[in-house]
């Protein structure tokens, strides 16, 4: 029997102009960590978002949980937590084989 990996989306949020960035991890803490990281050396794989993160101050951005779930539940919380937004970094809306690919990238499984 596989245990359900409790997985968290989460959302970056510029507080200037109220985009907001969505992602999803296992690890949240190394997961901010990392953009954090990215975010400082310009290298952040959202243009959008690193572009005002240059553009303005760090503490104009705030890292909170959106919801926390199942992995077998996370890609439909997350298209629509995402699709229920009017300004978003990460558009258009991912599909579910699209945000799985990219789950099992981000946590290193092939």
């Amino acid at each position: 029997m596989r245990l359900k990996q409790k997985c968290t989306v989460y959302m970056i949020l510029n507080t200037v102009n109220q985009r907001a960035y969505f992602g999803h991890t296992t690890n949240l803490k190394n997961r901010w960590v990392h953009h954090k990281s990215m975010l400082r050396a310009g290298r952040h794989h959202n243009p959008g978002l690193q572009a005002d993160w240059l553009a303005q101050k760090e503490s104009d951005f705030d890292f909170s949980i959106v919801k926390e779930r199942s992995e077998s539940m996370l890609y439909e919380e997350r298209q629509l937590v995402e699709q229920s937004k009017g300004s978003c970094y990460n558009v258009p809306p991912l599909t579910q084989p699209e945000l799985k690919a990219r789950w099992y990238r981000t946590n290193g499984r092939a």
